[in-house]
């Protein structure tokens, strides 16, 4: 069953039926709609509304309905998963959230997409670091580094503490695997300010990282800016940014050559019964890079034991251990 309210407030029942989108070892569970935090450039809250977090009781029964239909892993997703709960009467947290979920019986991962490093809390960091079951792997959008800018964005936090916050996560769960995403050509995005954020990327080392090129979006403050960037300039940096990326993502995914890892396998390469393509848990599926396991007898679903016999600048190349 699910859900809880469509765009407009009503009531969708219950005893609707989940229509998944995934092959039913990992699945998506959107625990809120709409986002309070009127990013600039963002025409999110206009067109969802405000945030709406979906009652505990309402995911924990979804949660175990996907998990007795076979979902090995469970992916977290809302516009700003941190806030979480913040609107429910009485208040609830991402990380009471957490808790809950990780006592769902057969779930084996679940995973965090898109908190607001200014959502990361002390109580999070702890949650993350003691709960097994989550995946040591979080998605923190930073979207830039120059204070200037993330005050233009409205972001609501500063560069320090997008720093804090690395360095907390690295610190409790030296483990974890970091997504990011940062955005190009924001208005008044200098060469100098650009650089500062080349900078940070080589600084913080991201295991993975999207970027996009700032688009004008009708009715946004962000539009309505002065300093807009060319077209040519944003498509030159976006390109500066992906190779500095890639120069990480490689260097990262050859240190892990040699290691064990558990992954959970996805499904087969072509007609061969050998050769498949699977996760470790520092990688989410259809954003990140794979990992691709030599192996007879697997299925989608299982979580294997390999051992990292190759790497290339997004994927890893692995040979199963059982």
């Amino acid at each position: 069953g699910q859900f809880w309210a469509d765009s407009a407030g009503k009531d969708w029942g219950e005893d609707l039926p989940r229509i998944l989108c995934t092959p039913p070892h990992f699945a998506y569970l959107r625990v809120a709609e709409g986002c309070d935090n009127r990013c600039s450039y963002c025409v999110v809250p206009s067109l969802r509304g405000g945030l709406r977090s979906r009652p505990l009781p309402s995911l924990l029964r979804e949660a175990a309905e996907l998990a007795e239909a076979g979902a090995k892993e469970l992916i977290l997703v809302a516009q700003d998963l941190g806030s979480y709960g913040r609107d429910l009467n009485p208040p609830l947290s991402l990380s009471i959230l957490l808790r809950s979920l990780c006592r769902v019986e057969g779930l084996e991962w679940i995973r965090l997409l898109y908190v607001h490093p200014a959502r990361v809390t002390e109580e999070l960091v702890r949650v993350l670091a003691e709960e097994p079951r989550i995946c040591p792997y979080l998605d923190l959008p930073v979207q830039h580094i120059d204070d200037d800018l993330l005050r233009a964005m409205n972001r609501g936090v500063s560069s320090a503490r997008i720093r804090q916050v690395v360095e907390e996560l690295r610190s409790a769960i030296p483990h974890i695997r970091l997504r990011t995403t940062v955005m190009v050509g924001f208005p008044g995005e200098t060469e100098y300010r650009f650089a500062t954020l080349l900078d940070f990327i080589r600084e913080a080392q991201f295991d993975h990282l999207g970027a996009f090129a700032y688009s004008r979006e009708e009715g946004t403050p962000a539009a309505g800016m002065k300093g807009q960037i060319k077209s040519e300039v944003k498509a030159r940096r976006l390109r500066e940014v992906m190779e500095v990326q890639a120069e990480i993502s490689r260097r990262k995914n050859r240190a892990l050559v040699g290691t064990r890892q558990r992954v959970l396998i996805d499904g087969k390469e072509g007609p061969s019964e050998s050769v498949h393509w699977g996760r470790i848990s520092g990688q989410a599926p259809e954003i990140d890079g794979a990992v691709q396991v030599w192996g007879k007898g697997l299925s989608p679903g299982q979580l294997v034991e390999v051992e990292i016999v190759g790497a290339d600048t997004y994927d890893l190349v692995a040979r199963c251990l059982v």
